[in-house]
């Protein structure tokens, strides 16, 4: 579950899945589980990437004109993560700032653990 990075909890959350089968799942759960009728618009970003340099480092990116066309949200631990239309993007950031470091996942902070 990711949010939009200005949310303070009360906006509407943005499902992550690996693919459509767990969206429906959830769905499905959604409403035989709780009784809770759900709505699900898709977004047009396929790769998500943890910002292993923190929000100073998207910050650093922003102002340098390089996160165009990329959806900045955080996870549960108000993490940065990047999302992106398409792998040409990740590896243009990855080639062209060093201080940017892109992660595939991140583990919960040690005192979850």
């Amino acid at each position: 579950m990711l949010r939009d990075r200005g949310d303070d909890g009360n906006g509407s959350p943005l499902l992550a899945a690996v693919g459509q089968l767990q969206f429906d799942v959830v769905s499905y759960r959604l409403q035989s589980e709780y009784n809770v009728e759900s709505r699900m618009e898709p977004l047009d970003y396929t790769i998500a990437r943890w910002v292993g340099g923190g929000w100073n480092a998207v910050e650093k990116a922003e102002a340098d004109g390089k996160l165009y066309g990329v959806y900045i949200c955080k996870d549960r631990w108000n993490r940065p993560v990047c999302l992106f239309r398409n792998p040409w993007k990740v590896t243009q950031l990855m080639d062209e700032i060093s201080y940017l470091k892109l992660e595939l996942w991140a583990m919960p902070p040690t005192e979850f653990m």
